[in-house]
């Protein structure tokens, strides 16, 4: 969560490697049904640092994340982020808009995930995520907004 909130991936490396040495990050993603808030920090993690290939996690795990947890947006940020990075704009887009549709996301950065999501792809519901992204904390790893400033 730290580094979530540090968003200093690089210096995460050597603790990531472990994780990964141990099966961690696969494990948590596989194992989404037993902690929500688990699996989509390790999917964020896994898709912020690195082709998600490395970790040994299959695009469907990334996709269930979106499917399984239909109350956050937080996994259709990430299964968003994880289409862009593959070119895969209009998947992409959805996925976004989804995420949009059901609110702010639980973790800062899938937050600002979206918002750059939806700038990028050209939706319309860019304008009204920005104005959440501007009102967020980005130095925290949970989302919390500012509601006067």
């Amino acid at each position: 969560m730290g580094f979530l909130g540090r968003r200093d991936f690089s210096a995460s490396a050597e603790a990531l490697e472990d994780l990964l040495a141990a099966g961690m990050i696969s494990l948590t993603v596989l194992r989404k049904s037993d902690n929500a808030l688990a699996a989509l920090a390790a999917g964020l993690v896994a898709v912020a640092t690195a082709p998600v290939h490395d970790f040994a996690i299959a695009d469907d795990w990334l996709a269930n994340l979106s499917i399984w947890y239909s109350g956050l947006p937080d996994g259709a940020c990430i299964h968003g982020r994880h289409l862009l990075a593959q070119k895969q704009t209009g998947a992409a887009r959805q996925q976004f808009e989804i995420a949009a549709a059901r609110g702010v996301p639980v973790y800062a950065l899938a937050l600002d995930w979206l918002a750059e999501g939806l700038a990028t792809t050209g939706s319309p519901m860019a304008a009204k995520v920005r104005q959440w992204s501007w009102r967020s904390d980005p130095h925290r790893a949970f989302t919390v907004l500012k509601l006067k400033g």
